[in-house]
């Protein structure tokens, strides 16, 4: 007798092994996504990873303002994230503070983006309008806006250690150039 007990129980078993409530994979894995959205060095993680990559694109959306030589170009106005991990781990607030870093880089890249695609104008030298526009620019509060970058024509040998009137021409070309798009870019925004 004993031996047909083991056997039903061992059906039973094999039988139990098979039904879904019974494969460790098919309830393991929901609870660990579950375990993984509740588990806070996970979300800190993330936190920490999705900060990183906002540094990445505001240094390189800096360095496209800065390399365009509009005017002096500083820093991303409120900072980075940085301050949200000071706690041993994600501070309170962390989460928020990340994402108004998140708005704040979206303004900046929205604004490279403008500044790229506004052209100068073929007929216009709007150089009495730059600092107003300077002024409207740091009143959006998105980067730290300098002076405006100014070409200036060298001295040279050949026009008595003065700069030569070609020169002088190029480089008043080139700032009213820089000027009209600086002007545009303020007045877009």
């Amino acid at each position: 007798m004993r031996s047909i007990i083991a056997v039903g129980t061992l059906s039973t078993l094999g039988a139990c092994a098979h039904s879904p409530e019974s494969n460790p994979s098919a309830t393991t894995e929901p609870e660990t996504d579950a375990l993984a959205e509740n588990d806070p060095s996970a979300q800190a993680e993330g936190l920490v990873e999705r900060a990183a990559a906002l540094d990445e694109q505001v240094a390189a959306d800096l360095e496209r303002l800065d390399a365009l030589q509009l005017f002096d170009v500083g820093e991303l106005v409120g900072g980075d994230a940085s301050e949200a991990f000071h706690c041993y781990g994600p501070c309170e607030g962390a989460e928020a503070e990340v994402d108004d870093y998140a708005v704040r880089a979206q303004q900046l890249r929205d604004m490279v983006d403008l500044a790229e695609s506004t052209q100068a104008a073929d007929t216009e030298c709007p150089m009495d309008e730059v600092d107003e526009a300077l002024a409207s620019l740091r009143g959006l509060e998105i980067v730290e806006v300098g002076q405006f970058v100014a070409e200036e024509a060298a001295a040279s040998p050949y026009c008595y250690n003065l700069p030569c009137p070609e020169d002088e021409a190029r480089a008043h070309e080139t700032n009213c150039g820089r000027a009209a798009r600086v002007v545009g870019l303020a007045s877009s925004r």
